[in-house]
């Protein structure tokens, strides 16, 4: 009896058929925004369905997008995102195509597979993640064609890889109702290279047919602790095919900066405000039930909302805004509880220390800020130009700051080991001595000496 092969990560004993088709698919199962969410989508053409991709990626918060089924020759955009795609090389035109998105913060490179998978509908790109250096190859196996077990053999022999897609291959091992001549070799293939399939029970393609589970990720064996199992179904992209998305346990980078939008009322256009209402007022008319009294309520208020949108504008203040010293803090607090106070017993003292420390509190902050920002401009080098216009840039906004990744032959260099050896390498190379070209003719023999001459 041979042993069962370990094709799925996490996946019980039991075998589980897929839901009924009067269940909806489940929604992602808490998808951190702190860690890396990857996730693959057969769209059956991209071009009818860009918005519900940007949808999906929104509110998946998703970091890395692998596309099947494109169906278009021309180059797709998203923005945040760095796109590595494959144009269909079928007779057919606009058929099949995949596509790989990867969030611009994380250095990626295309990945160059071998020439014998050259001809697969693939497209693959190393991914620097936490000074990990990941390949993700994004498969698109035809129905009609058999899995190339060539690619699941490659993908095992990476470090850290990670094969996702639509393989058309069913299995009642991954808990599909039937198994097919793909879902037998992709099992064969898992039991014979050291690659895991991430658990999934829910299908990911629902026809009039029924429900299947084409779609898989599978991943090399240093990856299985990095991953959350099982594998969840995302928002909807298409009416058959249903996103399978899977959370890597890395850190996430960074949210971007954000804002809370207040009305400036100190800037507001009151006369504009005061004309606005006036013109566009509704008449109020004599009410004789509860639905004609919520009806001018409405547009009372509708009259109101727009006049403040028009007249006052709005600012942004960031969350994240450099803290103020706890001296100054503590003046604010006190500040606010002497307001209330005042409030509360009208008496003329408290307004008068309100006022001061209210301008002792505005000279602080602006006294905080010039020391920061002096300390800030010291730190310049205005005899570096280039330097210092740089950083001068950074300090305002007006530049990010970007990190340089060392790439070699398609590949991230992190280690310092590693680093020094590319270093040592590279300089050889530059310093090795040319050797001289002889002539591969071999040279004409001496002429003879003729007898009787010395």
């Amino acid at each position: 009896m041979f042993p069962r092969p370990r094709c799925t990560l996490g996946h019980p004993p039991n075998v589980q058929p897929p839901i009924p088709l009067s269940q909806p698919p489940n929604r992602p199962h808490d998808l951190n925004s702190t860690h890396i969410n990857i996730s693959t989508i057969n769209v059956n053409c991209l071009t009818f369905k860009v918005n519900a991709v940007k949808n999906l990626i929104q509110t998946d918060n998703i970091h890395i997008l692998a596309i099947q089924e494109t169906k278009t020759k021309r180059e797709i955009k998203f923005p945040h995102f760095v796109k590595y795609q494959r144009h269909s090389t079928s007779i057919i035109p606009n058929a099949r195509g995949t596509a790989l998105l990867i969030s611009r913060k994380f250095p990626s490179v295309q990945h160059d597979l071998p020439h014998n998978l050259a001809n697969l509908q693939t497209i693959a790109a190393n991914v620097l993640i936490s000074n990990i250096s990941i390949t993700i190859i994004c498969y698109y196996n035809p129905p009609s064609e058999t899995i190339f077990s060539l690619l699941l053999q490659y993908a095992s022999q990476l470090p850290n890889a990670i094969l996702i897609g639509d393989f058309n291959s069913r299995h009642t091992d991954f808990g599909d109702t039937v198994t097919t001549r793909n879902g037998r070799k992709l099992v064969n293939n898992l039991t014979n290279y050291p690659l895991f399939r991430i658990e999934n029970k829910q299908p990911t393609l629902i026809t009039h047919n029924g429900a299947s589970i084409p779609d898989h990720i599978t991943i090399t064996e240093p990856l299985i602790p990095k991953f959350n199992t099982p594998c969840s179904i995302g928002t909807t992209v298409t009416s058959e095919h249903l996103p399978l998305t899977a959370e890597l346990l890395l850190p996430a980078p960074p949210q971007p900066d954000k804002f809370v939008l207040v009305h400036d009322n100190k800037h507001a256009d009151w006369a504009k405000y005061k004309e606005h209402i006036t013109k566009n007022l509704p008449p109020i008319y004599e009410t004789r039930g509860t639905d004609a009294i919520d009806i001018q309520i409405l547009q009372f208020t509708d009259t109101i909302t727009i006049a403040k949108e028009h007249a006052i504008p709005v600012k942004r203040i960031p969350k994240n805004k450099r803290p103020l010293p706890p001296r100054i803090l503590t003046l604010i607090k006190q500040k606010r509880k002497i307001y209330r106070d005042f409030v509360r017993t009208r008496d003329p003292l408290l307004k008068t220390h309100f006022n001061r420390l209210n301008a002792q509190i505005r000279c602080d902050i602006n006294q905080f800020r010039e020391e920061k920002w002096s300390d800030t401009c010291v730190s310049l080098d205005y005899r570096n130009g280039k330097q210092f216009w740089n950083k001068f840039k950074l300090i305002t906004g007006q530049k990010t700051q970007t990190s340089n990744h060392l790439i070699q032959n398609g590949t991230f260099v992190s280690s310092p080991e590693d680093q020094s050896n590319t270093f040592a390498q590279t300089l050889e190379e530059i310093h090795e001595i040319p050797r001289p070209k002889f002539q591969s003719r071999p040279l004409p023999p001496s002429p003879k000496r003729s007898a009787g001459i010395p």
